[in-house]
């Protein structure tokens, strides 16, 4: 469903990317001076992809990695 999201946001945001797999979606953030300010982006790009995954009865759970993790 990714692919079908992220066309529904296109015009809305460019924060909100594809990831490696179709099933997944990347939201970035703009820079920021303070967190309050990062708070307040990220809660707008996620209340975005809340409407648009809720107009495909979708719902929307999240995760992350680090790009230096070790996963062995």
């Amino acid at each position: 469903y990714g692919p079908k999201i992220l066309k529904i946001l296109k015009n809305k945001t460019q924060q909100i990317k594809s990831e490696i797999f179709q099933s997944m979606i990347e939201i970035n953030s703009r820079p920021h001076n303070n967190l309050d300010d990062l708070q307040n982006d990220l809660q707008e790009q996620v209340k975005l992809l809340q409407a648009a995954c809720s107009s495909m009865d979708l719902a929307l759970s999240g995760t992350g990695t680090h790009p230096f993790a070790r996963y062995s």
